[in-house]
């Protein structure tokens, strides 16, 4: 619960055109605290929590560390094998890796593994915000083959 709030504050934010504002960046740091606290004992908090952190560090313009916290997001998710936390940790960690000109393509790939897993989950409006921002209708071949195989 508190990784979702978190998360929910920090888009309010970024869609009312402030990703950065102070006020929201404030309020998400609680419940991100909480969720980190509760990953420790519950093991299907953690790549939702890592998720949150890596979104509020991104907002307070910590790219580096906030890289980290979406990889380990991914790896978490990836080991319990949750395709839906697999999808949304990589749409979050690729919507916000667009922002940065220096790891475009790895953006363009975190989201394309995101679409993937989308069409996999059945979760049509996760597909179509992807499709806006890759500016795509379908993946390429040698893509579609190296994201099955992960």
């Amino acid at each position: 619960m508190y990784p979702l709030l978190a998360r929910a504050i920090l888009e309010r934010a970024r869609l009312a055109g402030r990703p950065g504002d102070p006020r929201a960046l404030k309020a998400a740091r609680t419940p991100v605290k909480r969720g980190l606290r509760q990953a420790r004992r519950y093991r299907n908090y953690r790549s939702p929590a890592l998720l949150a952190q890596g979104l509020l560090l991104w907002g307070r313009g910590d790219r580096e560390r906030a890289r980290t916290r979406f990889s380990e997001s991914i790896e978490a998710a990836r080991e319990m094998d949750a395709k839906l936390m697999l999808a949304e940790a990589y749409y979050e960690a690729g919507r916000c890796l667009l922002d940065d000109e220096a790891v475009r393509e790895l953006a363009t790939s975190h989201l394309e593994t995101a679409l993937m897993l989308a069409r996999e989950c059945n979760l049509r409006p996760y597909e179509g915000r992807i499709r806006g921002l890759l500016g795509t209708e379908s993946l390429d071949t040698a893509t579609r083959s190296q994201i099955l195989h992960l």
